[in-house]
């Protein structure tokens, strides 16, 4: 009865933050904002607002954390750091031999450069900071309820925050779940490995911090 109540959490959570984003990118078609900056604060506005949202329903769960980690800091982030290198490098060569048997990047990436070159008033926090806390939340804090088996855990984790991060591709663009997923599941393994969300939260910013470094320079 538990593991059923855990699975109709997250599916519950998944489905509340994909209407309000569709709620909230209606709403933002439907007042035609012309002036691009102005579009960058209200699109960040909302996502604030999705953000806290979904940190409230698992507000314990935050306020533990952080306890656990204050305790811990010095452990946690030495190894947070070192488990998410694992995961960034099999990301960098997994991908490196996708692009070119696709013969492209990733849609995903291709949108990125898109919101960092035109919208970076948004883009910037958004990726730094918003995404990496919906989606720990999403895919690891929510998601982890359901499993106990760490390493089935981090398996599940990473096929689904891969297929988040390529769905719409077509065709052999798909193969890009395999970095993406690998990524997923360095995270949710170190989630797991200490049951601690702010873990997972501080690698995934700064792999989104390194990303954007990088996509700037190149």
């Amino acid at each position: 009865m538990e593991k059923i109540k855990s699975v109709a959490a997250w599916f519950g959570v998944l489905l509340l933050y994909l209407s309000l984003n569709l709620v909230f990118s209606n709403v933002i078609d439907n007042l035609n904002i012309k002036n691009d900056l102005f579009l960058n604060l209200v699109t960040l506005g909302f996502e604030i607002l999705i953000t806290i949202i979904l940190v409230i329903i698992y507000i314990k769960d935050f306020k533990n954390d952080i306890k656990d980690i204050r305790k811990n800091d010095k452990e946690y982030i030495f190894n947070s750091i070192r488990i998410w290198l694992i995961g960034l490098i099999i990301m960098i060569l997994s991908n490196a031999i996708i692009s070119v048997i696709v013969g492209n990047i990733a849609d995903n990436e291709t949108a990125n450069r898109t919101l960092l070159s035109h919208y970076y008033v948004y883009a910037i926090p958004s990726m730094i900071v918003l995404a990496p806390i919906c989606e720990e939340v999403l895919f690891r804090l929510s998601l982890g309820k359901v499993f106990n088996n760490k390493i089935i855990f981090s398996i599940v984790s990473g096929l689904v925050f891969g297929y988040m991060h390529v769905v719409g591709s077509h065709g052999l663009e798909y193969l890009y779940l395999i970095p993406y997923g690998a990524l997923g599941a360095s995270f949710a393994y170190l989630y797991k490995k200490y049951n601690n969300i702010y873990c997972s939260i501080i690698v995934h910013m700064l792999h989104n911090l390194f990303c954007i470094i990088i996509l700037t320079i190149l």
